[in-house]
C-alpha cells in the first residue's frame, strides 16, 4: 500500500490536471494562531442566555477562526488551495 504522502501527492497531481472550478481564494487577514486548542463542545444555554454563555460562545469562534486563517494561508503558501 502507498504511504499517505505518495497518495496525497497522486490525488494532488490528479486536481492540478483537472478544471479548477472552485476560483481563486482571497488570503484572509487578521490574527493567526497556531497554538493548541481543544475542540468545541456545545455548552447547554439557558433561556434565555446569560452574557457569561454568549461571551464563551463568541471566544471559541475567534479561536477557531484564527486557526482558520492560519490553516488557509498555510494551504495557500504550499499549493494545495489557489491562491489570489
Amino acid at each position: 500500500m502507498p504511504s499517505l504522502k505518495t497518495r496525497f501527492d497522486v490525488m494532488n497531481a490528479q486536481e492540478s490536471a483537472q478544471t479548477d472550478a472552485g476560483g481563486s481564494w482571497a488570503t484572509p487577514t487578521g490574527v493567526e494562531s497556531r497554538d493548541t486548542f481543544t475542540a468545541y463542545v456545545a455548552p447547554s444555554i439557558s433561556d434565555p442566555p446569560t452574557q457569561a454563555e454568549v461571551q464563551a460562545i463568541a471566544d471559541a469562534f475567534e479561536a477557531h477562526s484564527q486557526h482558520l486563517v492560519a490553516l488557509i494561508n498555510d494551504l495557500i503558501d504550499r499549493g494545495g488551495l489557489k491562491g489570489p
